[in-house]
């Protein structure tokens, strides 16, 4: 698995915006359907998005809200799904805590008894834990079927997901406080459930229930309590609880994580002990299930066992800097929260929320043969996000927000130990808008995102998304920056040792100008002049067929700057047999020397190949050094050429950025020295460009032209 990017180059991929972030903000989303925010080509800034994020979650929750169909079947208390209704119950304890009030969804016993014992199991259930209750709604739900599996049926998990997204919507709940408990036939239920939508709960309560052969590995950020009855041997309930202890121990030690805890009750048999007393009364447990499994040994201590108490604990942390996702212990959570709000053909954009697991996003990625455990970590002190284990796995999308990363900097990532490289993100709203529709979870509502994916060869796949950069190493839309993995890499990780990307000497700066000259470079070269700035121009020779190029060059030669080479026609290198190649630089080559002359230095200079687009293999490289060509890249990018003139101010948003990141963090790789790319033909760096230059000025730089810094 390789990538195009550098171990250590900054990549800025800038992301370019249809209308200025701020008057974006000023407007507040008024007006805009979720269809057309789902299109949006804006991006952020990062100051603003905490706003936007809230307006957006405003205007879903009004969209719910206005929904008269789904709050009346909501508001009467029966969900539904293909042929199947969940009905449950709502009872309110206590004020609304600041952050909103827990959810608790507690699942009754019964099974494949018949109707009638189902409906008085979910009677009983419906103030069974409520005692528990300090502050919060409690829900009892009624299986939908009455099937020994009536908790966990295909359909039951997207009733789930609609119960919990109403809640928050519509009863202000708090989304990080969302609990699920159950009895005998629902605590089968728990066993399924928790592990299949681990993400959606702070944590999970299994009394006296049977796991019917469910892996754990989604369990790693949500504790889980087992509780059993000492003698409850039947489908050996209580046996299996303590080997479940057991396994999970295990993965606690071998991954960390996995806060569980098994309460056998001493003598206790299916229902004779209490999990439920709100006095928080002691209750006596085995003080050791796995001695007593092993050993029979029934010493016992005493402890407040009531599930709510136990789940009161925790809060879900929805950017946890470390999971683990087996995705094929997943349900069938098929409906998104908002995809009724759109054009059906919009609503294919949104993963469904199996495909989504706190902050990962395999979307309609087919899974391999066998099992798939994927581990995901980042640091924010590293600014780094590390996966492994996507073996057979083609893409995956990395969801970020600020709680998780910065930003405003560069972020590094490694998939199985190899270094990606680093890559740039943008806030940007058509995420915002579809990862709230995917799972109508303002904590899962994302500002920015990352897309992995593999190749057997090079390639920049945008089947999804729209590209604006003509870069390779700029795999981003305007909504995202996307990193792709992919065999052979051709740049940066395989890089020409002989391409320069830096000065030799520290604290320079080489201002360079690609694919002119343009109209503009009167303008230029009067602001360069004004400056006292010289820079490099890589010139197209196909530019310096008419007046305006021999003027141009004559003019930037005689201000003491430095004429190089960008090809005859701005093809892409690699494509080209040998001798196209060598056309293309030398006929550029000619024409710079019958403009300016056959001076020794005005060679050299043409003979300074800046390749189209960056691209450059070791082929290239070595046709290009066995004619006496020397290949020269950068190490500063703004992506400027896509910018217009209104949007000069995230052009020098983009580059005091830069100028942050590579004067704070290139030091050791580029000698403190920047080599600049920026197009003479960008409105938007011809608006900025004085500017520029003084801030690069106050940074302590001094400017040269790239002969003088390699």
């Amino acid at each position: 698995m390789s990538l195009t990017f550098g171990k250590s180059l900054a990549l800025w991929l800038g992301l370019g915006l249809s209308i200025s972030s701020q008057s974006y903000a000023d407007s507040r989303l008024e007006g805009q359907s979720f269809d057309a925010l789902l299109k949006s080509e804006s991006s952020i800034s990062l100051e603003e998005s905490s706003a936007i994020r809230q307006e957006l979650w405003q205007k879903y929750k009004g969209q719910v809200k206005a929904d008269t169909a789904r709050v009346k079947e909501f508001e009467d208390k029966g969900l539904l799904f293909g042929d199947k209704k969940m009905k449950f119950s709502e009872s309110v304890k206590g004020q609304k805590p600041e952050q909103g009030y827990p959810f608790y969804i507690a699942l009754h016993g019964g099974g494949a008894a018949g109707t009638w014992t189902n409906d008085s199991q979910w009677e009983a259930m419906k103030t069974y834990y409520l005692s528990g209750v300090n502050q919060g709604i409690y829900s009892a739900t009624r299986g939908v079927t009455d099937t020994w599996n009536l908790h966990f049926v295909d359909e039951s998990y997207p009733l789930y997901d609609e119960l919990i997204q109403m809640m928050i919507a519509t009863r202000e709940v708090d989304p990080n406080r969302v609990y699920v408990l159950g009895f005998s036939a629902g605590g089968d239920g728990v066993y399924q459930i928790a592990p299949r939508m681990a993400d959606r709960f702070a944590a999970a309560n299994m009394s006296a229930g049977h796991h019917n052969w469910i892996r754990f590995d989604n369990l790693y950020q949500t504790p889980f309590l087992m509780q059993v009855g000492q003698n409850d041997t039947a489908y050996k309930r209580n046996t299996v609880a303590v080997e479940n202890d057991i396994a999970l121990d295990g993965l606690a030690q071998e991954r960390g994580g996995y806060t569980h805890e098994v309460f056998v009750h001493y003598k206790g048999s299916h229902n004779s002990w209490r999990d439920n007393d709100g006095s928080g009364g002691a209750q006596k447990i085995l003080k050791n299930p796995e001695l007593w499994l092993s050993a029979a040994n029934e010493e016992t201590i005493t402890r407040d066992t009531n599930a709510i108490h136990w789940l009161d604990q925790y809060v879900r942390n929805p950017y946890p800097s470390s999971i683990i996702w087996d995705p094929k212990t997943n349900a069938k959570r098929l409906r998104t929260a908002g995809g009724r709000y759109l054009d059906p053909a919009n609503e294919t954009v949104l993963s469904r929320p199996n495909q989504l697991f706190y902050w990962l996003d395999l979307g309609s990625e087919t899974l391999p043969e066998g099992s798939v455990l994927i581990k995901a970590s980042y640091d924010k002190a590293q600014n780094r996000i590390d996966l492994s284990g996507l073996t057979g796995i083609n893409k995956i999308r990395v969801l970020l927000r600020s709680e998780m990363l910065d930003l405003s900097q560069p972020i590094s990532v490694s998939v199985d130990g190899a270094d990606l490289g680093l890559v740039t993100v943008q806030p940007n709203i058509k995420t915002m808008t579809r990862t709230l529709l995917e799972r109508g979870d303002p904590s899962y509502q994302f500002e920015a995102e990352i897309l992995i994916e593999k190749a057997q060869e090079w390639t920049i796949n945008r089947a999804e998304e729209k590209p604006v950069s003509r870069y390779p190493y700029s795999y981003c839309s305007k909504d995202s920056c996307r990193i792709v993995r992919s065999q052979p890499a051709f740049f940066f990780g395989q890089l020409p040792e002989s391409t320069v990307t830096h000065c030799q000497s520290p604290n320079l700066y080489a201002m360079t100008f690609d694919d002119g000259p343009s109209a503009n470079y009167p303008e230029v070269l009067r602001i360069l002049e004004e400056e006292g700035v010289p820079a490099t121009f890589f010139v197209l020779g196909n530019h310096l067929s008419d007046e305006n190029g021999v003027n141009f060059l004559q003019a930037a030669k005689a201000k003491g700057h430095q004429i190089s080479n960008h090809s005859f026609s701005h093809q892409d290198l690699m494509k080209l047999s040998d001798a196209d190649l060598l056309k293309e630089v030398e006929s550029t080559k000619a024409r710079i020397i019958e403009i300016l002359g056959d001076s020794p230095e005005i060679a050299q200079d043409a003979a300074t190949v800046r390749p189209p687009f960056g691209y450059i293999t070791q082929r290239e490289e070595a046709l290009l050094k066995a004619n006496a060509y020397q290949s020269v890249r950068w190490n500063s990018d703004r992506s400027d050429w896509e910018l217009s003139l209104d949007q000069a101010g995230i052009e020098m948003q983009r580059f005091r950025q830069h100028l942050k990141f590579m004067s704070a963090q290139t030091l050791a790789s580029y000698n403190n020295s920047i080599i600049d790319l920026n197009h003479d033909f960008s409105p938007a760096t011809l608006n900025t460009l004085q500017s520029m230059i003084q801030e690069v000025k106050a940074a302590g730089y001094r400017f040269v032209t790239l002969k003088d810094c390699i």
